[in-house]
């Protein structure tokens, strides 16, 4: 039932590592993040951000979830689409509540409209010349966002993400839940206490999804860092729109997927 899937939905992303020793070229895998249109009796009910696999349980679970069908009993039929593997169809039986399409991303985030969602790219970034950041102030940005990571040590299960000087200097930190919240709790600051976001350096303890990147280029962060990895859309997005993507900011290593010009990286040992 529909065509075919990619078995693995993982990719290489090719990155460079940091660290003590200096700079390594390497490939890491990341999970695929693309789209899955759900739609009910034809009509297109949401679209979700996932990693491709199981799709059809991901939309039953999520209409049921979402109160969308009331029963397992009401589906007569959970098929893919012959001419588009991202579209799943449900055939339902009796009443279904007549809501708007909605966006899902990856993350914890709200919901959105698609429209909404599929508004115009932010222009993209002008990564400059010559480097921005030493890798050394970047290497003890992982550590500085533990120190600042209060509620975590008490209660667990958050998220924070901070605003970093290109000096290392830290400018502001917000904790929550969810991982986005965290972001728009820094630009709501940001934009009370006029921090000029284009000289911040954003660390987060989140992946960087698609959703987190188009977040930080929209109010034009140039280098965000998490101690997590990327998905493949994210990369792809870092990529197009000029942010200085890095991961896997851990101890003193960390690696970076896109524009790494904005970092003065240290040279190998003799």
């Amino acid at each position: 039932m529909g065509g075919k899937r990619q078995t693995r939905p993982i990719r290489a992303l090719q990155a460079v590592a940091i660290g003590p020793e200096g700079v390594e070229a390497e490939a890491l895998l990341a999970p695929v993040e693309a789209p899955l249109t759900v739609a009910i009796n034809d009509r297109p009910v949401a679209v979700l951000m996932r990693l491709p696999g199981d799709d059809r349980d991901l939309a039953l679970g999520y209409c049921l979830t979402e109160g969308l069908v009331g029963s397992p009993e009401q589906v007569r039929l959970v098929w893919v689409c012959e001419d588009d593997p991202d579209l799943i169809h449900l055939t339902v039986q009796g009443d279904v509540p007549d809501r708007p399409g909605r966006f899902v991303p990856t993350g914890c985030g709200t919901a959105r409209a698609p429209e909404d969602e599929l508004r115009m790219l932010p222009p993209a970034l002008v990564p400059g010349e010559g480097p921005w950041l030493s890798a050394e102030v970047l290497l003890a940005l992982g550590a500085k966002l533990r120190e600042v990571q209060v509620l975590q040590r008490e209660a667990h299960t958050l998220h924070c993400s901070a605003l970093f000087s290109t000096s290392g200097e830290l400018i502001a930190s917000a904790e929550d839940v969810g991982r986005h919240n965290t972001i728009d709790k820094l630009v709501g600051r940001a934009a009370r206490e006029r921090i000029e976001l284009p000289q911040m350096v954003l660390v987060t303890t989140g992946r960087s999804s698609s959703d987190m990147v188009l977040k930080a280029a929209a109010v034009r962060i140039p280098l965000v860092a998490s101690v997590s990895g990327p998905t493949t859309l994210g990369a792809d997005l870092a990529e197009s729109l000029g942010v200085t993507l890095v991961g896997y900011l851990r101890g003193r290593r960390a690696t970076v997927y896109t524009h790494g010009q904005r970092i003065a990286l240290p040279q190998p040992a003799a």
